[in-house]
């Protein structure tokens, strides 16, 4: 795509949502939300800055002594670029029309936007050492800027967010991985750093990337063909938001044995949110009062919003005070009243659970009519992509009722990502991207060898750019370990990672194969996993002396009944991490059989073989969901997994 159709789109797309704003809002100079008190701009490059005024109506914007002009277009959309800064502190940003804005406490550093699905996501408070690093997450000179959830089918021109300065308050719940990347930059360039965070758990690639980029692809056909062939009840989801209003009332734990009595939580005739447990009724992303119900003699609890996709609306009781733990083990069953129209999901909810895979009942629809739900707390299940947990009825801290949108399964729109929380940051100059994604597309990690490569083409032709840089996060270890070299989608998605970082340029990869947990999607520590995205940044990016990468399979011959492997990025050289037996390596003849091998260290090269493959004509490392990884180079990096065949995998027909 050529860098005029990449401005043809840029212009378009923000044309497209413009209609949405009154001629009244175009009266004053405006500027986006990313445009903020404390925000940080990109050293070393044309700053573009840019909003919207009066048809005609000249704006003037200042940075110190660097000064630009321009003139709002018949659409009320202006831009200007002001130059190239060195790095600072203490600047106002002023922009002036027939009005003025005034921003300040503005730096000029280092700019990169964070991106992916839950492990880019995953907040610093949940971290190994979230309760440390938060407390010590004072740095006046980081920045972070969170965007809001986000999918929507045309390019949305603004988000509603705001830059803030790194504390443990607004740290917490920033990226974990944004963070860490973010604070190694600072320390070692000690210049300010601005991270944006754009992520959302759960999602696809295809969903962050631009439609020209997924348009005519065969390979991607059937992408397009699952989000027209969903129903119109899911596309309207993305059109505008679901309604709920829902009424709860005589909320009941109901006891396992016959002769115990029922025990009331909470039939709201008080008029408050305290119930007769002690615990508290929080209501989250919905409004909840209690009230007269309409033409009976009692109070209920009424609830209502809006859902969107990304909104988790819900209402939550406290089993007992100050957020403490009941044990209600003597009950079988809790229920309740309901009436209203939308549709609910039950939560229970327990300490020992912190990545939301909470025991769930299915959700159900809620109709006009008054009826008396039953929730079989002995009988609810784990959704089961979290960690897998007893059910604590000893120790439960509350239950949830979720507002869902009774679709199901939901299917987003491909692009609806990148209109919600990408086309709105273009094009703020920034030094480059962080990428942490590819869980939610191992099931079709064949296509993922196209489907990354145009996503970081869509992202440089958005920001004009393609010297922008790409960071990657290659997936970690996850799942049960076999017992026998077998095929693996999760492997055959971090090759599609790997080959994406050999051949597209400016790319980083940031190997994490030892950093996951087999039981868990989520692993708790980040701090490793931003730093090497920090090194890849110190190589690509800056320039600066280190090693950057651990070793990466360079080349292959025979050797007899063995295979010499050669590597790259061998540092201070190939070692055995802990002097352990090198295992991990698997190798084959013909017959396309792998067996476990034997395998040694010679200089830059692993020596492969088995008694059991005499004429051996492919070796692959690390190939597994969970594989046993101990090769490493002096610095403490670790291989990447490879293989020397190219033999079909077992994702080479998903689409």
């Amino acid at each position: 795509m050529s860098k005029n159709a990449g401005r043809l789109f840029r212009f378009s797309s923000i044309v497209l949502c413009f209609g949405l704003h009154t001629s009244a809002g175009l009266a004053d100079v405006r500027l986006p939300a990313i445009f903020s008190d404390h925000m940080v701009l990109q050293q070393g490059t044309k700053i573009a800055v840019w909003g919207w005024a009066s048809p005609g109506e000249k704006v003037a914007v200042s940075l110190g002594k660097a000064a630009a002009r321009s003139e709002a277009d018949e659409s009320g959309r202006w831009k200007v670029e002001l130059p190239p800064q060195k790095p600072g502190r203490g600047f106002d940003l002023e922009v002036r029309g027939d009005n003025s804005i005034r921003l300040r406490d503005v730096l000029v550093g280092e700019v990169w936007l964070c991106s992916g699905q839950s492990n880019m996501e995953f907040p610093l408070q949940r971290t190994t050492s979230g309760a440390q690093d938060v407390a010590a997450a004072n740095h006046p000179e980081i920045r972070l800027f969170l965007v809001p959830k986000n999918s929507v089918l045309h390019p949305a021109e603004d988000v509603q967010a705001k830059w803030e300065v790194c504390t443990p308050e607004s740290a917490a719940g920033f990226s974990a991985v944004g963070y860490y990347f973010g604070l190694e930059l600072h320390k070692r360039l000690k210049v300010p750093v601005g991270m944006i965070g754009t992520s959302w758990g759960g999602t696809n690639v295809e969903e962050w990337t631009s439609p020209e980029f997924l348009a005519n692809e065969a390979d991607f056909a059937p992408i397009h063909e699952r989000w027209e062939k969903s129903g119109e009840d899911n596309k309207r989801l993305f059109r505008e938001p679901l309604q709920h209003e829902i009424w709860l009332d005589d909320v009941r734990l109901l006891p396992r044995a016959e002769k115990d009595p029922e025990r009331l939580v909470d039939d709201f005739e008080d008029g408050d949110l305290i119930n007769r447990l002690g615990g508290r009724w929080i209501c989250g992303q919905s409004s909840s009062e209690v009230v007269d119900t309409q033409g009976e003699a009692r109070r209920a609890l009424k609830v209502t919003g809006r859902l969107k996709p990304g909104d988790f609306p819900h209402v939550q009781v406290e089993w007992a005070p100050d957020e403490g733990t009941a044990d209600l083990r003597a009950y079988k069953a809790l229920s309740f009243k309901v009436r209203g129209r939308g549709f609910l999901k039950f939560h229970s909810l327990q300490p020992t659970i912190t990545d939301f895979d909470h025991y769930v009942d299915p959700p159900f629809a809620v109709t006009d009519e008054w009826r008396t739900v039953t929730v079989d707390l002995t009988n609810l299940k784990q959704a089961g992509w979290g960690v897998q947990l007893p059910l604590t009825s000893e120790a439960l801290t509350g239950a949830q009722f979720e507002f869902v949108s009774g679709v199901t399964p939901m299917v987003r729109p491909p692009s609806g990502l990148f209109n919600g929380m990408i086309a709105p940051m273009v094009p703020y100059s920034l030094r480059g991207f962080a990428w942490y994604q590819g869980e939610g597309n191992a099931g079709r990690s064949y296509q993922y060898r196209k489907l990354l490569p145009a996503l970081i083409r869509s992202w440089r032709s958005a920001w004009d750019s393609e010297d922008l840089a790409f960071l990657v996060v290659q997936l970690p270890n996850y799942r049960p370990r076999r017992a026998e070299p077998s095929e693996s989608g999760w492997a055959e998605l971090r090759e599609a990672q790997l080959l994406t970082a050999r051949r597209v340029p400016h790319v980083g990869l940031a190997v994490t194969i030892d950093q996951g947990q087999a039981e868990d999607v989520h692993p708790r520590n980040k701090t490793e996993v931003g730093r090497r995205l920090a090194l890849q940044a110190f190589s690509i990016v800056y320039g600066l002396p280190g090693v950057a990468s651990g070793p990466i399979f360079k080349s292959w011959k025979r050797d007899g009944p063995a295979i010499r492997v050669r590597f790259e990025s061998t540092g201070g050289g190939l070692v055995v991490k802990d002097g352990e037996p090198l295992r991990g390596f698997a190798i084959a003849g013909e017959d396309r059989k792998f067996v476990w091998a034997e395998a040694r260290v010679e200089g830059d090269e692993v020596v492969v073989s088995s008694a059991k493959v005499a004429a051996p004509v492919a070796v692959r490392y690390g190939w597994a969901d969970n594989p046993e990884a101990k090769l490493y180079n002096r610095e403490g990096l670790p291989t990447s997994p490879f293989r020397t065949d190219e033999w079909p995998g077992q994702t080479i027909g998903s689409k």
